[in-house]
């Protein structure tokens, strides 16, 4: 099995395991992120494959060649906190909204509350640099559950690992230290404290 996926090692060795698995083919990656998953009970391993095959029939490679690397890096990531069939599935679409694929994938593969996730996580591209926004939206992540935070801090951190290839810019940092960290921190200050050293990092480094 080969190395694609993040387990909190040194930054430039998880820039590195982003970095590569941006350029290894999608059913390949897919399919090591599937061997991660064959020994968990609670993991039903044909679903996942149905809403795998359901994402690729999208038009992803017009957003980007390999944009699906990065919600199956983040369902990997998240599965150490909560797995189980839903929550992967739910990890796998967690961008459909803000691409235009809700209305194509619903109604086959999601449930209702992996909908209601999904439109909590979608963020108004039009009030993103708002403070006032920015503190309702975080908030209502917060305040749904703290498995959600979680979930956006590892959403985040997996952006951030790419920022020495494509820099991002003071907006990025911003949130990521003052919106994502002070809240996941309540939860797990492990992945709170590395994505906000990460930041620093990856902003010395590009």
């Amino acid at each position: 099995m080969e190395d694609f996926f993040f387990k909190f090692d040194d930054f430039e060795t998880e820039i590195k395991r982003k970095i590569n698995s941006r350029s290894t083919n999608i059913k390949v990656l897919f399919n090591n992120f599937i061997k991660r998953l064959e020994n968990n009970q609670n993991v039903e391993i044909k679903k996942i494959n149905y809403t795998f095959d359901g994402l690729v029939k999208l038009s992803f490679d017009k957003i980007d060649k390999n944009y699906l690397s990065h919600p199956i890096r983040v369902a990997d990531s998240f599965k150490f906190v909560r797995t189980n069939t839903d929550e992967i599935n739910f990890g796998l679409c967690h961008n459909i909204i803000e691409n235009g694929f809700l209305d194509k994938l619903q109604e086959t593969y999601l449930n209702k509350q992996q909908v209601e996730k999904i439109k909590i996580l979608t963020i108004d591209r039009k009030k993103e640099k708002e403070q006032k926004y920015l503190n309702e939206y975080y908030d209502k992540i917060e305040n749904y559950s703290r498995e959600l935070i979680i979930f956006k801090s590892l959403d985040k951190l997996d952006n951030t690992l790419l920022g020495t290839v494509f820099p991002f810019g003071e907006y990025h940092v911003n949130v990521v230290k003052n919106y994502v960290c002070p809240r996941v921190k309540k939860y797990n200050s492990k992945i709170a404290n590395y994505l906000y050293d990460l930041v620093d990092y990856v902003v010395a480094n590009r």
